[in-house]
């Protein structure tokens, strides 16, 4: 599903709302993008900034201030506009959740590289460390995630997967069936706070650039995902759109 192969380089760009959606509707929104070759703007920043706790808590992380969807060959590109400080490149994982838990309600996201989670979004730690970035078997939570799963730090959890091929039958909205790919145990290091325990109630599984390295072969992802943090916040929004 590589935004190479879409026609005319569609971006999708979302202003502080991305980690939010359920895979289920990227999926559909990636297959519309994807035929349809649109452009969508949206800009909600500003709505989504209201009360003190929250812009704090978003200074505190280094928080994105955009994320945009887009072919990955043009990330150079997006860094090099004027309104960037800095971008992070991530991928959507599709793993599920453990049986009895709602497995569509579950962002599982990975850094590409060494950047997201670091230099943009980096949680506050509430309990146990950051997961170590060369290891595949480590992931940190968010309070949300913590709290639906029943889990603390040292919990082992095991997450089934989706192959490459059923994530292109999903896109195509055929039925894919159950998970086919690997079977993974990850242990929880830690617990975090995000964005989204402020903005919303979305479960969140951060794994590690090692996971993302080991498994792209063997797993469905979503690798499309520029997260960016502009230089004076709000006020570049506009001009980046």
């Amino acid at each position: 599903m590589s935004g190479g192969r879409w026609v005319m380089a569609p971006v999708w760009l979302l202003v502080r709302c991305d980690l939010r959606r359920r895979w289920r509707s990227l999926l559909v929104v990636a297959l519309l993008v994807g035929m349809a070759g649109a452009v969508v703007l949206t800009a909600a920043a500003g709505a989504r900034r209201t009360g003190s706790a929250y812009p704090r808590l978003l200074d505190a992380i280094d928080a994105h201030h955009a994320s945009v969807e887009v072919s990955p060959e043009y990330f150079d590109e997006i860094a090099d506009l004027p309104q960037v400080a800095a971008v992070a490149p991530a991928s959507f994982m599709f793993v599920v959740a453990p049986a009895g838990f709602r497995s569509d309600d579950l962002s599982t996201m990975a850094p590409i590289d060494d950047r997201w989670n670091v230099v943009v979004d980096r949680p506050v730690l509430l309990d146990g460390r950051r997961a170590q970035p060369d290891r595949v078997d480590e992931a940190l939570i968010n309070e949300e995630a913590a709290d639906r799963l029943g889990v603390q730090v040292g919990r082992v959890l095991t997450l089934a997967s989706f192959t490459p091929e059923q994530m292109e039958q999903l896109t195509d909205s055929q039925d894919a069936g159950e998970p086919a790919g690997p079977e993974i145990n990850v242990t929880v290091v830690g617990i975090g706070r995000t964005e989204l325990e402020v903005a919303g109630s979305q479960p969140l599984v951060l794994l590690t650039p090692a996971f993302y390295a080991l498994h792209r072969d063997g797993i469905g992802h979503f690798d499309e995902i520029l997260q960016v943090r502009l230089t004076h916040g709000d006020r570049d929004v506009r001009a980046f759109q």
